[in-house]
């Protein structure tokens, strides 16, 4: 009860108790979001994965003004049954539904700290390397922290393998193929690259090319 001329402190303690429990229920959000960071790779690399699309998406939208008109495109070819996640996008220089070119073969893999990156992010890149002459390939491959190295290697190996077998239904020359990339992807493509020209290297990842080796004709 309160006395006429006097003051209530009975709200004080009240707002003290929220304030108490709005900051321990930070606090242990907090410390609940660190032990996740520490204990398990995905947080991280969610949140990589996160700025790298974006990054890549908006690239992707700038180069839009520099794709030239009547490239021709191939989408979510499966490169690998046995994986649904080996998927491969091919670009042409113009229609070839019924062309009996066949054009040199550029393969370009995705960078993204082998976390992070998609092949769709690449689209107009490729298209205007495609512009040029070219058949253009642009691979996904497994990202940690599903897998482990060297699976991404593993993989590009046997997109290499599938777009050799089907050159001509894909339209492919395949006397000779280029391996390129960006970031990680060109970490991965140098590694086929040394696969493919170093048996040592390649007996040491126990990887073994899958085409004949002469068919690498740059990197």
């Amino acid at each position: 009860m309160n006395i006429p001329g006097t003051y209530s402190n009975n709200k004080k303690p009240k707002r003290l108790k929220i304030f108490t429990r709005v900051l321990c229920a930070i606090a242990l959000a907090a410390l609940l979001i660190y032990l996740a960071f520490q204990f398990s790779p995905w947080p991280s690399a969610l949140v990589i994965r996160s700025v790298f699309h974006k990054g890549g998406v908006a690239t992707n939208e700038k180069l839009a003004k520099y794709v030239p008109a009547g490239i021709a495109s191939m989408m979510d070819i499966q490169y690998d049954v046995a994986n649904k996640k080996a998927k491969l996008d091919l670009y042409y220089p113009g229609n070839t539904g019924t062309a009996n070119a066949k054009y040199p073969l550029i393969i370009w893999v995705h960078g993204g700290a082998f976390v992070a990156g998609d092949k769709s992010e690449l689209a107009n890149y490729c298209k205007i390397l495609a512009s040029k002459g070219f058949a253009v390939a642009a691979i996904n491959y497994s990202r940690a922290p599903s897998v482990h190295y060297p699976v991404p290697v593993i993989e590009t190996n046997k997109a290499i393998a599938f777009l050799i077998k089907n050159a001509d239904k894909l339209h492919i020359n395949d006397a000779r193929f280029i391996i390129a990339g960006d970031s990680g992807g060109a970490h991965i493509a140098a590694q086929i690259a040394n696969i493919f020209t170093s048996p040592a290297y390649a007996a040491m990842l126990e990887i073994t090319p899958l085409v004949d080796t002469g068919k690498l004709g740059g990197a």
